[in-house]
């Protein structure tokens, strides 16, 4: 008994537990320990360490940082926050996480989390092919129909190949037979009949003195995605309305107490060659100058903001999202 004892001992002090020696990464599966104050941290930061893992493998100069949030009961979402690959921001779904052991220590949680290679690919593999499926019916659709629609259509598929290339790194990373690149030829394809279908259609801008500034914004907006700015014979007219109030905040802090502030409510609204109206929207903002109303009046910084958010069609158009 005495030998047997001194050969488990000798055992652990030669490979250690798993918390000093865990298991390498296999061809089937990544693990990692994670610590934190609490499980879900120690859980949260051994996901980061396997992300960060996935993404070295795709490309040396990817640099990363992720934040972490819980979806259900066992998918972990990690945002990445800066891509030296492209500026894209990324999210990395893990599906079915394994937390083979967990301890605690010194006020320290640690874990060892396991994660199938097989199931975190198919994951992405299923949500791309419900993305391409959409894709392939709007692309369908944008080659016979108004141009009000194609715009809208246009809009909707450049957001979802915007989810299709959140998904690409990690297919890229996993996918040992490849299929990333025939995938993004089609694509291209796709996106190159999208951009050359703006060459077709032409917007003629229609605004109040109070909405110079917005319509200004717009053009510069649509004039970067290639569409035209005409002054006859337009595609699609858009007519831009703004009403505003002025306020005075009386504080005694005296930076407020100088600014004045615009309440505006700006109507847009989309017509066809024909003069029906396609959409109409409505945004209430406000802003605030130190420079008078006029100058408050003049600002688009919310405006930048929503469309920062939404895209300049989505803006126009009123919708949030595809």
């Amino acid at each position: 008994m005495k030998y047997i004892v001194l050969s488990l001992f000798f055992v652990l002090n030669l490979f250690g537990s798993w918390d000093t020696n865990p298991p390498s990464d296999t061809s089937s599966a990544f693990f990692a320990l994670g610590y934190g104050e609490t499980q879900k941290d120690a859980q949260d930061d051994a996901l980061s360490s396997i992300s960060s893992r996935i993404f070295v493998n795709l490309s040396s100069e990817f640099n990363n940082e992720v934040t972490v949030t819980k979806q259900g009961n066992d998918e972990m979402i990690l945002e990445d926050s800066t891509n030296t690959v492209n500026s894209q921001t990324s999210k990395i779904e893990f599906s079915d996480v394994v937390v083979m052991h967990t301890k605690k220590t010194n006020g320290e949680f640690v874990v060892l989390v396991r994660v199938d290679k097989d199931t975190l690919l198919n994951n992405y593999l299923h949500k791309l092919q419900n993305i391409t499926k959409k894709i392939n019916q709007k692309y369908k659709k944008l080659k016979h129909t108004s141009a009000f629609n194609k715009i809208v259509l246009d809009a909707d598929i450049t957001a979802l190949m915007k989810k299709v290339k959140q998904l690409s790194p990690v297919i890229v990373a996993l996918d040992t037979k490849n299929r990333w690149k025939k995938i993004e030829n089609k694509f291209q394809k796709i996106q190159n009949y999208v951009e050359e279908q703006r060459d077709t259609i032409s917007f003629a801008l229609q605004s109040d003195k109070n909405s110079k500034t917005l319509a200004y914004l717009v053009e510069e907006k649509l004039q970067e995605l290639g569409y035209q700015i005409v002054q006859k014979h337009p595609s699609l007219y858009i007519k831009f309305i703004t009403k505003a109030k002025k306020r005075k905040i009386h504080s005694t802090n005296e930076r407020f107490a100088k600014l004045t502030f615009a309440l505006k409510k700006a109507t847009i609204e989309l017509f066809d060659a024909k003069h029906k109206r396609k959409s109409r929207v409505i945004y209430k903002t406000k802003e605030a100058s130190p420079n008078g109303f006029k100058d408050a009046l003049a600002k688009t910084t919310k405006y930048k903001k929503k469309i920062s958010q939404l895209g300049i069609i989505y803006f126009l158009v009123g919708k949030k999202e595809v």
